[in-house]
């Protein structure tokens, strides 16, 4: 029999073990579940970290959906009213103003209602006047031409309680005194 003896096996220089001597301990044997639990948690921390940035980014442009959803039915009102106050001068009224009630704000921050005369909007075409709402420091704006007999002048107020009048010869939106 071709038996290798305990001296041929063990390595060189290493300590010789007697009968019955247990094998000392490993020092690193509990690093393997450290390692395992932390590296569990950094996986998980990446993970949530990134559930959190992608519900930022899905609020924010749910937010502008909003106001912007928000915007559209306030000018198309307004446009209305507008509309309402150039039949009335148009009947023959020589002045008129009309006490206007909208939210004050939009997805809980104020906004600036323009009216402004032919050639100070961007339409394609060249209407008679443009509403505009505009939500002061985001990208939310909306702009509605529209088409009326009134002349037109450059007015503006914030939203909330506000005058359509027609003072002077032209149509104008004024912040209610």
């Amino acid at each position: 029999m071709n038996r290798r003896t305990d001296d041929e096996t063990r390595r060189p220089n290493a300590p010789r073990r007697g009968v019955g001597e247990r094998r000392r301990p490993r020092r690193d044997r509990g690093v393997s579940f450290a390692l395992s639990h932390a590296v569990t948690l950094a996986i998980a921390t990446v993970l949530v970290s990134g559930l959190v940035v992608s519900a930022g980014g899905l609020l924010a442009a749910e937010y502008e959906r909003t106001a912007d959803r928000t915007l559209s039915t306030i000018a198309a009102d307004l446009v209305a009213d507008l509309g309402a106050v150039d039949r009335l001068v148009d009947g023959g009224n020589a002045s008129v103003d009309l006490a206007v009630s909208y939210p004050a704000r939009v997805t809980g921050r104020p906004y600036l209602v323009s009216l402004s005369a032919p050639g100070n909007c961007d339409a394609g075409e060249a209407p008679p006047a443009c509403l505009s709402l505009v939500v002061p420091g985001t990208d939310v704006e909306r702009t509605v031409p529209f088409r009326n007999e009134t002349p037109v002048s450059n007015g503006s107020a914030p939203g909330g309680t506000m005058t359509i009048a027609y003072r002077d010869g032209a149509l104008t939106i004024a912040d209610r005194p």
